[in-house]
């Protein structure tokens, strides 16, 4: 009974929304000041820059070229975060292997922190001769900064 008394004015209300807008003309979308949308792209670049250093050194330094977006900082960053987590990964694992609390299920889990350590010492490498660098994850940002990497022409 309770989901009629909604779902009923709802329909209604839909009902006469639809029949007041037939036959009128959607108004033409007005096109975007450039500068303003760079403007727009550039908060992006500013608000999510921690993420952006988890992206392939090029797309860093084409972020760096359009935005002035420093990659060196946002890799060092990430590159400390995510170091942070791989050591916390790697006492727990030696605490439960001191314990005895080990087993062969727990295998595949070691072999992605190692795989983390070796790219955490990778891209502290790459930091120590000024360079910036990507990380694995950089996959799960990518399909957010497509947009930044490739900004409309003025």
């Amino acid at each position: 009974m309770g989901s009629a008394l909604i779902t009923l004015p709802a329909a209604v209300f839909l009902a006469i929304q639809e029949q007041s807008h037939r036959g009128r003309h959607p108004e033409p979308p007005v096109p975007k000041d450039p500068d303003a949308v760079l403007r727009d792209l550039q908060t992006w670049v500013d608000t999510f820059g921690p993420f952006w250093g988890l992206l392939r050194r090029e797309d860093q330094q084409r972020l760096q070229d359009l935005y002035d977006f420093d990659s060196l900082k946002f890799t060092r960053w990430t590159t400390a975060v995510l170091s942070v987590f791989a050591l916390v990964n790697l006492a727990v694992s030696l605490t439960n292997l001191v314990a005895g609390d080990w087993d062969n299920r727990r295998c595949p889990l070691a072999d992605g922190q190692r795989l983390s350590d070796l790219e955490g010492y990778s891209r502290w490498q790459d930091l120590n001769k000024g360079l910036s660098s990507g990380s694995v994850l950089g996959i799960l940002v990518r399909p957010f900064a497509a947009k930044l990497l490739n900004p409309p022409a003025h």
